[in-house]
C-alpha cells in the first residue's frame, strides 16, 4: 500500500516517544538554561541533546558495564515504527469503507492475518474500530 501521511499523529507520539520530567539542583538548572540557544532551542532541547550525546558516547559502557541490551531496544523501535506504519494504513483504509473482510484488509496492508488482528486488539484506542466475524468497520458514535 502506498505511503500516506500520518492520519492521526497521536499514534506515533504515544508509541515512539516518551515523555520524562526531571528536576534538577539550581547549579544544573542555571547551567541548562544558559545553554540554551547553543545546543537546543529550549531547556528540553538542550536536556534531550546532552542525554542522547552522553549516551552515544557510552554506548560501550551501557552495554557491557550496566548489561543493557542496545541491539534488542533498536530491534524493538525499528518493529515500533513498522507497527505506526501499518496502524496509519490500517486508518486511512477504515476511513474510507463501511466495512471490510479482514482477508482484504490483510492483503492491502500485506501483514499476516495474527499481526493484523493483535495490532487492532492492542491499539483499538487509537483506530476505533469494531471486529464482526470476519469483517472490521469503524465503530458508530
Amino acid at each position: 500500500m502506498p505511503e500516506k501521511e500520518f492520519v492521526d499523529d497521536s499514534i506515533e507520539k504515544t508509541i515512539v516517544s516518551d515523555r520524562i520530567t526531571a528536576n534538577l539542583d539550581l547549579f544544573y538548572s542555571k547551567i541548562v538554561k544558559n545553554l540554551v540557544g547553543t545546543l537546543g532551542k529550549s531547556q528540553s532541547g538542550v536536556i534531550n541533546f546532552i542525554i542522547k550525546t552522553w549516551i552515544n558516547d557510552n554506548l560501550e559502557d551501557i552495554k557491557n558495564v550496566y548489561g543493557i541490551d542496545v541491539a534488542g531496544i533498536r530491534r524493538e523501535i525499528i518493529s515500533t515504527k513498522e507497527d505506526i506504519t501499518k496502524l496509519n494504513d490500517i486508518k486511512n483504509v477504515i476511513k474510507e469503507v463501511a466495512r471490510i473482510k479482514i482477508d482484504d484488509l490483510v492483503e492491502l496492508i500485506e501483514v499476516n492475518r495474527a499481526n493484523l488482528l493483535s495490532l487492532i486488539i492492542n491499539n483499538n484506542d487509537k483506530l476505533n474500530v469494531v471486529i464482526d466475524g470476519d469483517y472490521i468497520s469503524p465503530k458508530k458514535d
